[in-house]
């Protein structure tokens, strides 16, 4: 029977030693370490927020949401060169890029199909500054176009936008509508 108490005593004398092993190292590892914090700290995101003028004038001070587009009278073979404006008052440090489409209301297939339109950023002299962008207007109301250049924060840019007609269109009394929207995307 003398066995069984010396049993005992190992255990709880080895029990013990873990237990105080434990203590040791993890008491040792407290003096080692430290924390510091940073407290009240907030995080905001900026916002797109992309205006548009129909201004012919390159200084113009009127910017929306949305504007009216401009009538488009053509004959076949024949162009006409509008301008507007679009600025970038983001919150925030925020460039954008931009994106054209169209929405085609109650245009004919053909007229939408034989309509070109060429979007090129220009300066206040209407001289372009990036490659121009151009696709008839079915493909636009099909899949947007990525502009050329980009608009800083705070900024405005200038574009020309050309309408052209093509030559082989023969259907005479036609007439459609379509938008325009101009999308800016913040640039990663």
């Amino acid at each position: 029977m003398s066995q069984h108490p010396r049993r005992q005593r190992f255990t709880l004398a080895l029990v013990a030693l873990l237990l105080w092993f434990g203590l040791a190292v993890e008491g040792s590892q407290a003096l080692f370490t430290d924390q510091a914090m940073l407290t009240g700290s907030a995080l905001t995101t900026g916002s797109t927020n992309l205006l548009i003028s129909n201004s012919q004038n390159p200084s113009s001070t009127t910017y929306e949401e949305t504007r009216p587009g401009f009538p488009v009278d053509l004959v076949p073979g024949e162009s006409m060169e509008k301008f507007f404006l679009l600025k970038n008052v983001s919150s925030g440090p925020v460039t954008l890029v931009t994106r054209i489409s169209a929405n085609l209301v109650n245009a004919p297939a053909d007229l939408a199909s034989a309509l070109t339109l060429e979007v090129v950023p220009v300066n206040a002299d209407g001289e372009a500054t990036e490659a121009p962008v151009s696709s008839s207007l079915t493909a636009l109301a099909q899949n947007p176009v990525l502009m050329s250049g980009t608009i800083l924060p705070n900024a405005t840019q200038r574009y020309r936008l050309t309408y052209t007609l093509s030559p082989s269109y023969s259907a005479q009394a036609q007439a459609g509508g379509f938008d325009l929207i101009f999308t800016g995307q913040q640039q990663i």
